[in-house]
């Protein structure tokens, strides 16, 4: 049989399991089980010192800064040069129509050429009033024809048509590679963007009526109708439109001036 002793320590030893069972229970519902524990890295340490990345991430923002700063600054500037442009260009446009509406009829709205359909102050023959009015003003489109065609005597709309011609034919002669100046957008009104180009490509020797008539896309236009429309185009050249047309803008009185004609867009005319 075991000692009395035996039988007092052996409950004692038996219920320290036990309580140490409870224990672990315990801590095992405030600490993770060893399959989901992890270790923090160990803290890197920088050779050159602890503020070296915040120098070098100041440094970076700052040449950000600067960076962002010149691009707002070199916009800024493009944009305030390309305004000036685009003011100067409207204004140099203005001048032209001016100039044109002087020189085509002497500011008459109700100006006629006897010698085609050239009508009011920018002399504007008929297809390319028609044209243009249709394009440029698509509320006016639906009226009948020779409604349209009266409206060449009214001066303001005139000049927007002139302006809008105008515009156009800039556009024609930067495709083309050729300058853009009051003589050479007065000779794209006189003859047309298409007839404009090819005297402007033309060798000066060249028969300007002549040139203008290849010019014509239609191939209705002949030079015979040319110079009947347009008298003092028989035995210019090339080189000399161009300087006329030039002279033209510029107010300078020469024999070819006083010869000179109003139909605006000769190419397209009778």
């Amino acid at each position: 049989m075991p000692s009395a002793e035996t039988v007092k320590t052996t409950p004692a030893k038996a219920a320290a399991p036990r309580k140490n069972a409870r224990d672990d229970a315990r801590k095992g519902a405030t600490e993770p089980q060893a399959a989901w524990s992890f270790r923090l890295p160990r803290r890197v340490k920088v050779a050159s010192g602890p503020d070296t990345l915040g120098r070098s991430a100041k440094k970076t923002m700052i040449a950000i800064g600067a960076a962002v700063m010149a691009w707002c600054f070199g916009y800024t500037l493009a944009y305030f040069v390309d305004q000036q442009e685009i003011a100067k260009a409207r204004a140099m446009v203005t001048s032209v129509v001016e100039r044109i509406v002087q020189v085509e009829s002497g500011g008459d709205p109700n100006a006629k050429n006897p010698r085609s359909t050239a009508t009011g102050a920018a002399q504007f023959i008929d297809a390319t009033w028609l044209e243009l009015i249709r394009k440029h003003r698509a509320d006016l489109a639906a009226r009948p024809e020779p409604e349209l065609l009266e409206l060449r005597r009214d001066p303001k709309l005139a000049r927007e048509v002139t302006t809008y011609l105008i515009e156009r034919n800039a556009k024609v002669l930067k495709r083309s590679g050729q300058p853009i100046t009051a003589g050479t957008l007065y000779l794209s009104h006189f003859a047309g963007g298409a007839g404009a180009v090819a005297i402007l490509s033309a060798k000066e020797h060249e028969d300007a009526a002549t040139t203008l008539a290849l010019a014509d896309s239609t191939g209705k236009m002949s030079r015979d109708k040319l110079v009947k429309a347009n008298p003092f185009l028989d035995g210019v050249t090339a080189g000399g439109l161009k300087r006329w047309a030039d002279r033209k803008m510029t107010g300078e009185t020469r024999k070819v001036k006083k010869q000179g004609t109003r139909t605006a867009q000769a190419t397209r005319s009778l």
